[in-house]
């Protein structure tokens, strides 16, 4: 008798793997906001809590490449 998983492995298909990636994906995700609202050690900080639980407001920081420059105006 094949074991369960063998027997997967063997009528596996592209879709399933694209699921389970996919699932794999959206779990990261998710655990990295939940991480970074709830156990973060800068969560007690004020701001918006979609802030605190992604990166989106640095990235137009990014794409203009104004990230971590000095400010010529001081």
């Amino acid at each position: 008798m094949r074991s369960l998983i063998e027997e997967w492995w063997r009528q596996s298909t592209l879709s399933s793997w694209l699921i389970i990636l996919s699932g794999l994906g959206f779990s990261y995700i998710a655990g990295f906001a939940v991480y970074n609202v709830f156990f973060h050690r800068l969560r007690k900080y004020p701001g918006p809590k979609l802030w605190s639980a992604s990166g989106a407001r640095i990235l137009p920081e990014r794409w203009k490449n104004t990230l971590y420059t000095a400010n010529p105006a001081i």
